[in-house]
């Protein structure tokens, strides 16, 4: 329902948009086309060349180059006094005398060569241009010595001034029809816009819709289910994210259902040897022979189960430490392996120990190594007939701990370092795993290989 209101949503704004700038678009034509209609008839009206000698008065007044087009001149002087003086005669004219005076008007107060002027007469527009001629000297002397103009005082700086008129044509059918026809243009351009407005909503929201689903059925925990979507825009990206963190989610779901039947597993054989201890120590029986050893039976397992839920509980801390490591300080690895292998003396009394160890100096976190020799040196313990051998070097990029054991081979060298995969003597399968996650987020790598006489495990930890 959501998804259909932004369908609709986006239509109506893309609609209402496109609208808005149609009009815009429409009135900025109109005016364009007035400015246009306007000009074309000023442009009519206008001579080519806006200041020009009169040489001969009778030619210029004759219209000698007068427009073709239904246009109407007159012409008047203006002597050295400021008189105005008509230069035509009142015949048939469109031009009555209130408009004639209202021009004589407008020609004293132009100080330009030349102007456009617009008048509104009865409902009906004028157009003229009034452009300004000097007289010559060859002109004015022609006038002194004609007794036609004999009576108009002119000489050299006066001026005549030709005025042409054009009305605004009275049927607009034309600029109705186009008006119509701009109109038409413009709805069916709408209507247009609004077909590919609706359909980009739809190509833009129908892949959405699909994504809704797929992320609702994520959000339930349907897991199994895979993202198939073959676009190569952002959407597509969007598609194969969502796509991976769908893997990621069901490779963890999948990590934390083993993990847990792994533990209750794990859990379940310390507390079933000592719950049936107890009971038959309860009935009087000792299935040790005496209270003493079954009692050592009982702690041996109580041990092991303590450090399993040690175990367990570090490993979950880990999923929390990939991202960072805490409380970094410098310490100094020989000291931790010389601290370890204090604290298991009482299991190392009958194994040969040869040390090899350099001071090495690194800025880490002092109880995630300590883990990490624990854990490595416990299997060290486990598997060893009589040696176990132990060096600690380093150089300019690397950091090299290496353990070795004469115990037997082992068979499947890949698999040691999963979790929960437990060797011959291995008891929970986590120990190497942490291991290995430690390392992880100091860049560092574990391997393990098999020799002629034993096992060997290096740890390479790069320097900070």
């Amino acid at each position: 329902m959501k998804t259909k209101s932004l369908n609709f949503r986006l239509i109506i704004s893309f609609g209402v948009s496109i609208c808005f700038f149609s009009a815009i678009i429409f009135m900025l034509s109109i005016k364009a086309f007035n400015s246009y209609y306007y000009e074309d008839i000023y442009r009519t009206l206008e001579e080519n060349e806006t200041i020009i000698r009169i040489t001969d008065i009778d030619d210029f007044i004759k219209g000698k180059n007068r427009d073709i087009r239904k246009i109407e001149e007159k012409v008047w002087v203006k002597t050295n006094e400021n008189v105005l003086i008509r230069k035509f005669k009142d015949g048939r004219s469109n031009i009555t005398e209130q408009i004639l005076l209202k021009v004589e008007d407008d020609i004293k107060k132009q100080e330009k060569d030349s102007k456009r002027y617009v008048m509104d007469v009865e409902d009906r527009q004028l157009f003229y241009v009034i452009t300004k001629y000097k007289i010559s000297r060859n002109d004015s002397k022609k006038k002194a010595t004609d007794k036609k103009y004999s009576s108009i005082k002119t000489s050299e700086g006066s001026c005549y001034y030709k005025v042409s008129f054009k009305w605004k044509v009275e049927d607009d059918t034309l600029e109705k029809r186009l008006f119509i026809q701009i109109c038409i243009s413009f709805l069916l351009g709408i209507g247009m816009m609004f077909l590919v407005a609706f359909y980009l909503s739809r190509y833009l929201t129908r892949p959405l819709v699909e994504l809704e689903s797929y992320v609702g059925n994520i959000s339930n925990r349907e897991l199994n289910v895979p993202i198939k979507m073959s676009r190569d825009d952002e959407i597509g990206f969007l598609a194969n994210s969502i796509e991976k963190m769908r893997k990621e989610l069901l490779k963890y779901d999948e990590d934390q259902k083993f993990k847990l039947h792994a533990v209750s597993h794990e859990l379940k054989t310390p507390i079933m040897v000592i719950k049936s201890y107890l009971d038959a120590i309860k009935r009087g029986l000792y299935p040790k022979g005496n209270l003493d050893a079954s009692l050592e039976v009982i702690d041996e397992e109580c041990n092991r189960l303590e450090k399993l839920v040690y175990n367990l509980l570090y490993m979950q801390r880990l999923d929390y430490l990939d991202s960072e490591i805490k409380n970094r300080e410098k310490v100094n690895l020989k000291e931790i392996v010389q601290e370890v292998i204090k604290s298991y003396s009482l299991q190392l009394k009958q194994l040969d120990m040869q040390l090899n160890l350099d001071d090495v100096v690194i800025y880490s976190n002092y109880n995630q190594l300590k883990v990490i020799v624990e854990n490595i040196l416990d299997n060290q313990i486990r598997y060893a007939k009589t040696l176990i051998k132990i060096s600690l070097k380093e150089d300019s990029e690397k950091i090299y701990l290496n353990f070795f054991n004469d115990g037997e081979s082992i068979e499947k060298i890949e698999d040691i370092f999963k979790l929960f995969k437990k060797g011959k003597k291995g008891q929970s399968g986590i120990g190497l795993y942490i291991v290995k996650r430690i390392l992880k987020i100091y860049d560092g790598k574990i391997y393990a290989r098999n020799v002629e006489n034993g096992v060997w495990f290096e740890i390479e930890i790069e320097k900070c």
